[in-house]
């Protein structure tokens, strides 16, 4: 069983347009209903967030604003579900304006349009904020509806459909009921935007890492997507500062002098900050502007160098490869298959960037080395970001 964040999120009440994936699709599946992956028990009960809104009732508020919220709107607009109104916790609000609407605190729109059903546009993992989204979600119906981040693709039940065989293939590949459980929940949560699929997939970073990585103090650690040195210290945390190398690569300008300042502070020998992003190979790319984690490859942006983890290492052992490279996780990998068919490093990987992540990174692990088991957990965080592959 699944462990619990001990959260309790209402479910959708049921309506005239209780419409459910099954049923709007149910002659592929019923041909599929002998598989490993039987998605008519799978997703029966599965309301789905884009046919249920549009007809629901309640006026729908957008919380929180930026790119998420520029993907919300979008989507509701494609869907034709009227927009009422956008907030933001009281110590962001201070008078904007998002895209045409002003940015209320929620006991204003709250005051305005009464029971809602609330969208969340944004990513936490924060436990005070965690917190706050479930009080929202014990006085209305709280969504979150799957945005996409490193690509433009929508998870939808088309989308599901289109990959069924890919996810049959990449559930088989699941080590343990844990690992196919949470991916379950996760496909729930996204054809849906309720919570509580994610609650039934929650599980405590440290213990997994812990228990499925099994740091020792002799590990030669690859930090891939180092961001300002957290991860870093997590692995420095685990092992009580023991450890033989540790590379860490981050390709933001920023974010790297950040990395650079905190290990120097350290003051820790053998620890190597590397401005450089985890590719398939050596290259100069474009990467978007800012600071923050979701700085990555770009149409358009500032140039900065990329190149594979085995040029890095140079034939060199790794014992422990973490990938979190913001949509670049299948480039890096294939960036990584000398190392991984030479030392068979315990591997880390991010499986939320793109929307074919679930079935396409556990299928490139098995094909890289057929020897691994392949876990998948998620860790606390709204929506199903933090969601990640271990290989050992």
């Amino acid at each position: 069983m699944v462990e619990s964040s001990g959260h309790s999120y209402p479910t959708i009440p049921k309506s005239g347009r209780d419409v459910t994936f099954f049923a709007s699709r149910p002659l592929r599946f019923m041909e599929k209903s002998g598989t490993i992956f039987v998605m008519h028990t799978l997703l029966r009960d599965t309301r789905l967030i884009w046919e249920w809104l549009p007809g629901q009732g309640k006026p729908v508020a957008l919380y929180g604003m930026g790119d998420g919220g520029d993907k919300a709107l979008a989507a509701c607009r494609e869907y034709g579900v009227p927009v009422a109104g956008v907030f933001a916790s009281d110590g962001f609000v201070r008078g904007q304006v998002f895209r045409g609407f002003p940015v209320e605190t929620l006991a204003a729109l709250e005051g305005r349009l009464g029971e809602m059903v609330v969208l969340l546009c944004f990513a936490t993992a924060r436990p005070e904020v965690l917190e706050n989204i479930r009080r929202i979600s014990l006085r209305h119906t709280l969504l979150a509806p799957d945005l996409p981040l490193a690509d433009d693709i929508r998870f939808t039940p088309g989308f599901l459909e289109d990959h069924l065989p890919r996810f049959e293939e990449a559930i088989s590949l699941l080590a343990d009921d844990q690992s196919r459980d949470t991916l379950r929940a996760i496909l729930r949560f996204k054809l849906s935007g309720e919570f509580r699929y994610l609650e039934r997939c929650e599980t405590p970073r440290d213990a997994d890492y812990l228990q499925l990585l099994a740091p020792g103090g002799q590990e030669v650690f690859v930090d891939a997507g180092a961001y300002n040195g957290d991860t870093v210290e997590e692995f420095l945390g685990h092992t009580g500062g023991r450890f033989r190398e540790i590379y860490a690569l981050e390709p933001n300008r920023r974010n790297f002098r950040k990395l650079d300042e905190r290990v120097k502070a350290l003051g820790l020998p053998g620890i190597r900050c590397l401005r450089v992003g985890a590719w398939d190979s050596a290259d100069i790319l474009p990467f978007s502007p800012g600071s923050g984690r979701q700085s990555g490859v770009a149409e358009a942006g500032s140039s900065t160098p990329v190149d594979s983890i085995d040029n890095i290492l140079g034939g060199r052992p790794a014992t422990i490869l973490k990938y979190d490279v913001e949509g670049a996780e299948r480039r890096a990998l294939l960036g990584s298959r000398c190392t991984i068919a030479e030392y068979k490093p315990r591997l880390a990987v991010s499986a939320y960037h793109r929307a074919g992540d679930l079935f396409a990174l556990p299928r490139l692990i098995h094909a890289l080395h057929p020897g691994y088991k392949i876990y998948l957990r998620r860790h606390p965080c709204v929506p199903a970001w933090d969601t990640n592959l271990y290989a050992v």
